[in-house]
């Protein structure tokens, strides 16, 4: 019996303070309705137990802890929090209580950055003019006084112009036209 004595000794503490679990509890009561010396082991444990409880709780009473805690309190020091620990402490609290709203104003922020990036990569057209790009498919002047002209630049930009005809090109019998004024363009009608 005793392999069963030392293997039931070590469980007798936790058995004494409530601490084994239902299959250890089991084996321990069985064994120790069956041998006289664990029984008295556990008998000593539980007085030892009392004696210690009556002198702790006899000291305890005789020690007055009114204002410890604040006595305790009152030798801490306090010290500023440096820079990053502050930035930390305020992100963390930030997050805590408004994460939502931060983390979208940081999601629509990056998305504006992105648009505003595409955007400046885009070339100008029509530079200092402010002018948008235009497209000119048909050029006809209907005025045989008026001429258009196209002329192409270096940078690939074109300029076109109406300009007065002079009589040596202008139609035979064609009346012409006062100087000065543009010639007579329909709204909707080819320039």
């Amino acid at each position: 019996m005793a392999g069963a004595c030392d293997s039931v000794s070590r469980l007798l503490s936790p058995y004494a303070d409530d601490a084994l679990g239902v299959s250890e509890r089991k084996v321990v009561a069985a064994h120790l309705g069956a041998c006289a010396a664990c029984t008295a082991r556990l008998g000593d444990l539980e007085a030892l137990r009392g004696a210690i409880s009556a002198y702790v709780g006899a000291e305890t009473a005789a020690v007055d802890f009114t204002g410890f805690g604040d006595a305790v309190l009152s030798r801490i020091q306090k010290e500023p929090l440096g820079l990053m620990q502050r930035l930390r402490l305020g992100w963390a609290e930030l997050t805590a209580y408004h994460g939502g709203l931060v983390y979208s104003a940081m999601g629509a922020a990056a998305v504006a950055v992105a648009v505003i990036a595409v955007l400046a990569r885009r070339p100008v057209h029509g530079g200092a003019r402010g002018g948008a790009d235009m497209v000119v498919h048909n050029l006809s002047v209907s005025d045989p006084n008026y001429e258009s002209v196209v002329m192409h630049t270096d940078d690939g930009e074109s300029v076109i112009m109406v300009v007065q005809r002079h009589d040596k090109g202008a139609a035979p019998g064609a009346p012409a036209a006062p100087s000065g004024s543009p010639p007579a363009v329909p709204h909707g009608g080819n320039l």
